[in-house]
């Protein structure tokens, strides 16, 4: 995918690798960029893969974004120029892995992270210091474990229980934001 940016304009499925048996993805610094700003859900299924940079640019659009494939791995996971409430929601049983999670909705306008059904979710954070670039989240207390528990920040102006690991507050100015390689 060399560092060319991928822009997905379409609604219901739009990357769709269910099944990756013998194929090799080299994401390399890529940006793969979702954008249609309908109501209508989007999935991304990423078939254990690892992706370089995903990021949700749905602007008004309410529409969920939802992940629909175990294991696997985006460096860089960026939601932050939406400015409608919406959902992320995993919706496969398995483990998601992240080294950034970048996900900031605005008052009034929460990003809710939830699972899908009732399947068992666990979102993992590779790499070194915790995840604290999130804020105005809705973290639903059902919601799935995020590990290592402790080290996921929701943000100051978000909501939640704190389940699963989650806290529901701005990381101190003194944690590491480090992720892949040292880089924050």
């Amino acid at each position: 995918m060399g560092s060319g940016v991928w822009t997905l304009t379409g609604t219901l499925v739009v990357w769709n690798i269910t099944t990756a048996t013998g194929m090799t993805l080299n994401c390399e610094t890529s940006r793969v960029v979702i954008t249609d700003t309908s109501a209508t859900s989007t999935t991304f299924t990423g078939g254990g893969l690892t992706y370089y940079t995903i990021e949700y640019a749905r602007g008004g659009g309410g529409g969920a974004l939802i992940f629909n494939s175990i294991n696997t791995t985006i460096v860089n996971f960026i939601d932050v120029t939406s400015t409608a409430a919406h959902n992320l929601t995993f919706n496969a049983t398995g483990t998601f892995y992240f080294y950034r999670f970048i996900v900031k909705g605005s008052a009034g306008q929460l990003i809710t992270i939830t699972r899908g059904g009732t399947v068992t979710i666990a979102v993992t954070k590779l790499g070194r210091g915790v995840v604290s670039n999130c804020d105005y989240l809705s973290i639903v207390s059902t919601t799935f474990t995020v590990s290592p528990a402790t080290t996921w920040y929701a943000g100051a102006n978000s909501v939640g229980s704190g389940a699963g690991g989650w806290v529901i507050a701005a990381a101190s100015s003194s944690q590491s934001t480090l992720g892949i390689s040292g880089v924050g």
